[in-house]
């Protein structure tokens, strides 16, 4: 399929990282009540719905941090666009209303995809500025509270900030900033 990530199973091959987390839900979640993908069809039209605005946060962070201009280029961080960043948080914090997570008051992948690009954006940069947002920085500690949290996140998310900071402070050093 030429794309990443991809996931290979037996014959069969699906790209797309919503998907492949849709249809490993579908092929191996156990039936219980509250399921990281739904089957109920309000609450899985939900989470799918969620799952497509999650694309709009994942561009509003990552044109912020500028990573393939960092990383491949002498971009710095997008200060212009940190006002994406607080839009993007603005949609989260619509999202969680009264809940616990984005759809429900279980977490489901929709959580994950929501939260995956705030938590780089703390990682790559340090960002910390949830003053006008308090309930979404409540519900990244639930995230981060996860039992598997740090076994899915920590050792990759470090080496992608290692290697991000590094560069970064190279661009940095020689545009002058």
């Amino acid at each position: 399929m030429g794309r990443v990530p991809a996931l290979q199973d037996g014959d069969y091959v699906i790209a797309e990282s919503r998907a492949i987390a849709c249809y490993l839900c579908n092929k191996y979640e156990k039936a219980t009540k509250d399921k990281l993908y739904p089957t109920e069809p309000q609450a899985r039209g939900t989470v799918d719905q969620l799952l497509y605005a999650s694309e709009n946060i994942s561009d509003l962070i990552v044109g912020y941090l500028d990573i393939g201009g960092v990383a491949f280029g002498s971009s710095v961080t997008c200060e212009a666009k940190i006002g994406d960043v607080h839009k993007a948080l603005g949609l989260v914090n619509t999202f969680l209303g009264s809940k616990k997570f984005v759809a429900a008051d279980y977490v489901t992948i929709a959580d994950f995809f929501c939260a995956s690009p705030i938590i780089t954006a703390e990682e790559l940069v340090g960002f910390k500025d949830y003053s006008n947002c308090q309930a979404v920085k409540d519900w990244l500690e639930r995230i981060k509270s996860l039992p598997y949290f740090d076994r899915t996140h920590k050792e990759g998310l470090s080496s992608i900030a290692k290697k991000y900071k590094d560069k970064l402070a190279i661009n940095k050093a020689a545009a002058g900033k």
